[in-house]
């Protein structure tokens, strides 16, 4: 499977769940009919995040690999970046890697 049929397959699965997400930069519409802005301004743009969402009023940064696939240089650099500021970025590479995010997710925000 490509990384473009992984990245959709998880966009449906959170659309499903009720979860605001946001490919690329611009504005994602929340459930409540408001608008949040999100950009990719963050080192040119380059190596920023594939998907971006909202869920339980925290923001989570997803990067979408195809099964072979592996970060980039500015990928890493942008990962290691958001990390220094308490952001734990994911890198899926399948629907059930995005089935146990948000599963881990969940878990952690219930506890």
């Amino acid at each position: 499977m490509i990384e473009q049929d992984i990245q959709k397959s998880i966009l449906d699965y959170l659309n499903f769940h009720g979860v605001a997400v946001k490919t690329g930069s611009g504005s994602v519409k929340l459930q409540d009919g408001r608008f949040f802005k999100i950009t990719s301004g963050f080192n040119g743009g380059r190596g920023w995040f594939d998907i971006q969402f909202v869920y339980k009023g925290n923001v989570y940064l997803i990067e979408v690999k195809a099964p072979w696939g592996r970060l980039s240089d500015d990928q890493v650099f942008v990962h290691e970046a958001v990390k220094k500021h308490g952001v734990k970025p994911y890198i899926l590479h399948s629907l059930d890697e995005a089935i146990e995010m948000l599963k881990e997710i969940n878990e952690t925000q219930n506890n």
